[in-house]
């Protein structure tokens, strides 16, 4: 938090500093440096500034709004195009077993697992997450990009595992809109990282160090980067078959519903079209 303090007061296109990663798992979390920038809600420990403070808490959900006041944040009424910073390697951890959105074993095991680093020697790229430089580096990354067909989508880990650690790969799952989120999850169960929403994007583009292999996974078309899935067979479509099998075996590792919100719960809760 004291490294990245500074963001707030100098990139007007930030809006938060979280110190959570919702992707950071034992294979997708490595490098302590790396910054990314996010569309998102912030989690597990996050930072504003206390100008932006005055400028949200008059439109805090009151106490009757029984919607999550985090997924009201994650609402463009609230980010109005700004970004979130996450580090890659959480730095906090979500203790609880149950909560308004999940509960059970399954989601204890998965916190659990979650890495974190408490070293306070460890230094971070604030300069690299800038965001002309942080999105100038990822058109240098997709530059360099091998493209992977999705036709089984179950076979991805495997077909990662053989790549040469450093490798920049990139797969394309179907977003019309930002709430068009189901190829991405059952894509993401598949890679076993968070799958309940679509959180922690870019401009609709994810980047996931899997292993030793740097993945895009880029919304089509949504994302401002779909120009970089070129056939149709590197793009999930929703498979139904696929999905049913994944929520079968999640189903039997003790899962509660997930309870998600779209901007559209708070509008008409809060009335706002009215006002």
């Amino acid at each position: 938090m004291q490294q990245t303090s500074q963001i707030l007061h100098t990139d007007p296109s930030v809006l938060a500093v979280s110190s959570y990663s919702i992707f950071g798992a034992p294979h997708t979390a490595r490098d302590l440096s790396r910054l990314n920038r996010v569309t998102s809600l912030p989690a597990c420990g996050w930072m504003v500034t206390r100008t932006f403070l005055k400028e949200i808490l008059p439109m805090w959900p009151p106490a009757f709004v029984r919607t999550a006041w985090d997924y009201w944040f994650w609402t463009d009424m609230v980010r109005q195009g700004r970004d979130i910073i996450v580090p890659e390697v959480p730095r906090t951890a979500h203790a609880g077993r149950y909560g308004t959105h999940a509960s059970g074993l399954a989601a204890m095991t998965r916190d659990a697992r979650k890495p974190i680093s408490t070293d306070p020697s460890a230094r971070v790229d604030i300069l690299g997450v800038q965001k002309e430089a942080y999105e100038k580096d990822l058109l240098k990354e997709l530059s360099q990009a091998v493209f992977l067909s999705l036709e089984n989508p179950l076979t991805l880990p495997d077909r990662l595992s053989r790549l040469q650690n450093g490798t920049v790969a990139v797969v394309g799952v179907q977003m019309g809109t930002i709430q068009d989120a189901e190829a991405f999850k059952i894509l993401a169960q598949v890679l076993d990282v968070w799958h309940k929403d679509n959180r922690d994007h870019h401009l609709g583009m994810w980047r996931l160090p899997y292993h030793g292999v740097i993945l895009f996974i880029i919304g089509v078309p949504y994302s401002n980067y779909s120009k970089y899935v070129k056939h149709p067979d590197q793009i999930l479509q929703p498979r139904p078959d696929i999905k049913l099998r994944l929520e079968a075996e999640e189903a039997r590792s003790d899962v509660v519903t997930f309870q998600a919100h779209e901007e559209g719960d708070y509008k008409d809760i809060m009335e706002l079209d009215a006002a």
